[in-house]
């Protein structure tokens, strides 16, 4: 259980903010409201949401 918890809060956040360009504690933050709001289903959605919302708010401020 040490080692699941470890790379859940370590590992993967890192991965993902080399993956995704977004820092660590975003990552963590946006699966536990995914989590909280839709369980595990929103926990994997979470960050696909995430990114489609980050980028349309992005290149709408370009223009």
């Amino acid at each position: 259980i040490l080692i699941q918890q470890l790379e859940n809060n370590l590992i993967v956040p890192k991965i993902m903010q080399s993956a995704t360009g977004t820092k660590p504690l975003v990552t963590i933050l946006v699966l536990l409201i995914g989590y909280t709001l839709g369980g595990i289903a929103g926990a994997v959605l979470a960050m696909p949401v995430f990114l489609t919302i980050q980028t349309i708010v992005v290149e709408y401020n370009k223009n």
